[in-house]
């Protein structure tokens, strides 16, 4: 399956195909990536489910509850301090940094964080996405999910085995995981709130 990045939402691809442009020795990169942008990326959703109705395990596990570093215009949204929540999920509803979602626009209940931040129901594999809270980028201690999705005698969803794999789980300071128990957080009321929340989702703590 392609990696990550065909998450990405394709409306990036134009400002980062000019990296490209003008040198020669790039042009067969360029000429891939123009492909992968024009009659492959568009398809992952479809491609996704289609995977997983023909049996195969497919399980796709997003970071959340941190911010994007280095600062961006983008860095109200939550991320695992590289790539978006939104888009690492294949298309989960995610509330800004220091906010939670409207409960209205929510159609099931089933899919929302108990932190009521993110929404996995709008995800293209809802019950085949799990979301670990607090984990960087470069670190990954979702070994024990991933090795029991491999493991696992059928296609497993966040439903088989709700008490220790449920769909929302959090990093410890011990570096392990446990089901998410937060419930939703206070919203900022002033500007320095929000800067604190924003700090807060970096790892700087006061």
């Amino acid at each position: 399956m392609p990696a990550i990045w065909t998450f990405l939402p394709t409306s990036y691809y134009p400002e980062a195909r000019k990296l490209l442009e003008g040198d020669a020795k790039y042009q067969r990169l360029l000429d891939l990536a123009d492909d992968y942008h024009t009659n492959i990326l568009p398809h992952v959703p479809a491609k996704l489910q289609e995977t997983r109705a023909a049996g195969v395990k497919v399980a796709i596990i997003a970071h959340y509850g941190k911010a994007p570093i280095p600062l961006i215009k983008t860095n109200h949204k939550p991320t695992d301090i590289l790539i978006d929540t939104e888009y690492g999920s294949c298309g989960a509803t995610v509330a800004p940094i220091g906010q939670t979602l409207n409960l209205d626009n929510v159609k099931d209940p089933k899919y929302l964080s108990p932190d009521h931040i993110i929404d996995a129901g709008t995800c293209a594999l809802p019950d085949q996405t799990w979301f670990i809270k607090y984990i960087g980028h470069d670190y990954e201690p979702s070994e024990a999910l991933r090795m029991w999705v491999i493991n696992s005698k059928e296609i497993p969803t966040i439903s088989t085995n709700p008490e220790r794999f449920p769909q929302y789980l959090r990093l410890n300071a011990d570096n392990t995981t446990e089901p998410l128990d937060e419930g939703p957080a206070n919203p900022p009321r002033t500007i320095l709130d929000a800067l604190l929340n924003l700090l807060a989702a970096m790892g700087i703590k006061f």
